[in-house]
């Protein structure tokens, strides 16, 4: 009796066995794959994020912000994954200071998502009287001797700070602001067109620009700098001159001899 328990339980133990060891090779034929950190980070890190110290000009701060935020479009984060990411990048003094700024987040139950560090990250790097000044140059801006080009991206520049872009949906004042700022030539051209969007006027504006440069290379026109205006070189060299008046002769006066009692010219 105790022969054949024993055999049974020897039979057990070899089917289990070869349980295991089936089990293994079906591990060694198909193993997992290797996790190595965080997916969304990996593919953040792809993309080469810039650093950030604090260093430089307050609108530092700003373009830093964009050029995180565009790398975001690109890479699946969520938004707890996106304050920690961009953290990262903090160097030096920026370090330092969101250590503190993130406790005070904390204590004053501050939800960690994207537009919370954002608002945050700006009340530090630009300041209220900063923006003031900014907005104040924006609205004050004109064309000058500026190509539209280069206009065109100081105005953009600019525009960040103007208190309108709350209403983000409505460009009508961005639009009248441009045009305001124009040089008078262009503003004559593209007033009398229909603007659907902010495109419109600087890509009707651009194409303008290049019509009055290519009638100033032929010489039909120049742009007066100084007066600010155009000038018509064709119509200009049209104009007849001036000629002799009537009743007059050209050459030299005739002269008389001097009168000896009186002392003047005079004939006989």
């Amino acid at each position: 009796m105790m022969q054949q328990q024993f055999q049974q339980n020897a039979q057990s133990q070899q089917q289990w066995n070869a349980a295991v060891q089936q089990d293994q090779g079906m591990h060694q034929q198909h193993p997992p794959p290797p996790v190595i950190g965080n997916l969304a980070f990996r593919e953040y890190n792809r993309h080469h994020p810039p650093e950030f110290n604090g260093d430089g000009e307050p609108q530092e701060a700003k373009r830093w912000i964009k050029q995180i935020e565009k790398i975001f479009w690109m890479a699946e984060c969520t938004e707890e994954e996106k304050v920690i990411f961009a953290t990262n990048q903090f160097r030096g003094a920026a370090e330092d200071w969101w250590e503190s700024a993130q406790r005070r987040m904390v204590a004053s139950n501050m939800e960690m998502n994207c537009e919370n560090f954002k608002q945050v990250m700006l009340e530090k790097y630009l300041s209220l009287s900063y923006k003031v000044r900014k907005e104040q140059e924006f609205l004050h801006l004109k064309q000058g001797n500026m190509s539209e080009t280069e206009f065109t991206k100081k105005f953009e520049e600019l525009s960040y700070y103007s208190s309108h872009n709350e209403y983000g949906g409505n460009e009508t004042w961005k639009i009248n602001q441009y045009g305001h700022a124009l040089r008078g030539e262009l503003y004559t051209v593209v007033s009398q067109q229909w603007l659907a969007n902010f495109d419109d006027i600087f890509h009707n504006s651009l194409e303008a620009e290049r019509g009055f440069d290519k009638a100033a290379r032929e010489g039909y026109v120049a742009f007066d700098r100084k007066k600010g205006n155009l000038v018509d070189k064709h119509h200009e060299k049209l104009k007849p001159r001036a000629s002799p008046q009537k009743g007059k002769k050209s050459g030299s006066p005739r002269t008389y001899p001097t009168c000896r009692r009186c002392g003047k010219s005079q004939p006989g």
